[in-house]
């Protein structure tokens, strides 16, 4: 549940969250195997990320928190 307030209020504590941006911003090409993961593990997840792409990719590009 947390993961899904990240994405819509666009404000991201979780560990979960921080861990992955980290590695995107060490390796933007991991984006798309992440994106992968989270289509096949977390679908619900996946379609409110692509809904919301330009806040999803603003959080993946702020400073690590």
């Amino acid at each position: 549940f947390a993961f899904f307030v990240c994405v819509v209020t666009g404000t991201c504590s979780d560990p979960a969250f921080q861990e992955m941006k980290r590695m995107i911003q060490r390796d933007p090409t991991k984006l798309s195997q992440i994106m992968a993961q989270i289509g096949q593990r977390q679908p619900d997840l996946f379609r409110l990320i692509n809904e919301n792409k330009e806040e999803f990719l603003r959080m993946l590009n702020t400073p690590i928190e």
